[in-house]
């Protein structure tokens, strides 16, 4: 039986691909709660949702662009005929298409025929984790300078001695790995709050904690936006046609859009011990 934390490609003709075709398949088709294919099959009318037909397309897709076909796209007739059963409407396969086409990353769609970006997927494969890391802290301070106020902002502490005690209003942004729903985290607000280095803090009720909900989202959103600015970066070598250039700028705004939102959606804030769930905190 494969572990939870095994890649989806495990154990599957494509497994020797799996380093490269891991992020496509986790972030368009299945493997995570939020993969593009099984979020449009949960959010779908009844009949595309039972068939599960958003999952089923890009499915297909996949592996024709990677069986060894000569072409290595699919056309939507070979795409109807993949999923095609009895009771299926055909027409929804083109709804389906046309959902897949304006949210997944990995999937380039032209004329009809479709087929996996693997400029795209060899990209994302071969960003390295510091760079990721880098980056998420980068967009998070984009995201809580915004805006005019008087509010202190410490950025990334783990310790207490790094958050001051003085009269002032101040929002503590944790660090992306701090999730919320982790023990150790809420164990150190909670100290955090009450204490500053050795001593008893004063100001407890001054401060303002922005917790994101987990990491795994925003490593992933962070490693969507370097792949496709390495792309960007190397557009003139590459040689893009027109379609890909197009593909390009218009994947390239919406990473840079959907991290910025990430963490917003993906972040308590809390005012001292009391914790309420809110989205993006507006100073």
């Amino acid at each position: 039986m494969r572990s939870r934390s095994a890649s989806p490609l495990a154990g599957s003709p494509l497994s020797p691909l799996s380093a490269k075709l891991e992020g496509a398949v986790t972030t368009d088709i299945c493997g995570k709660k939020d993969s593009h294919a099984l979020r449009l099959d949960k959010e779908a009318v009844e009949a595309i949702r039972k068939a599960r037909l958003h999952q089923k397309v890009s499915t297909a897709i996949f592996f024709e662009s990677n069986g060894g076909q000569a072409k290595a796209e699919a056309t939507l007739p070979e795409i109807r005929l993949a999923v095609a059963e009895p009771d299926l409407d055909v027409g929804n396969v083109e709804t389906a298409l046309e959902a897949l086409s304006t949210t997944c990353y990995y999937l380039s769609a032209e004329n009809n025929r479709y087929r996996l970006n693997k400029l795209l997927a060899d990209r994302h494969a071969s960003v390295q984790s510091p760079r990721v890391e880098e980056r998420i802290r980068a967009e998070v301070q984009k995201v809580f300078t915004e805006g005019k106020g008087i509010i202190d902002r410490i950025y990334f502490a783990n310790k207490s001695g790094q958050i001051p005690d003085v009269a002032r209003v101040t929002l503590v942004v944790l660090p992306p790995d701090y999730a919320a729903a982790d023990k150790v985290t809420r164990l150190f607000v909670d100290a955090a709050t009450k204490e500053h280095g050795s001593s008893a803090r004063t100001f407890k009720s001054g401060l303002i904690w922005a917790v994101p909900e987990g990491a795994d989202s925003l490593r992933d959103d962070a490693r969507k936006v370097l792949a496709w600015e390495d792309v960007a970066d190397e557009e003139t070598d590459l040689r893009l046609d027109e379609g890909q250039q197009r593909q390009l700028a218009e994947s390239l705004k919406k990473a840079q859009r959907d991290i910025k939102r990430r963490y917003g959606a993906h972040t308590r804030t809390s005012c001292s011990s009391a914790r309420t769930a809110s989205g993006r905190l507006s100073i």
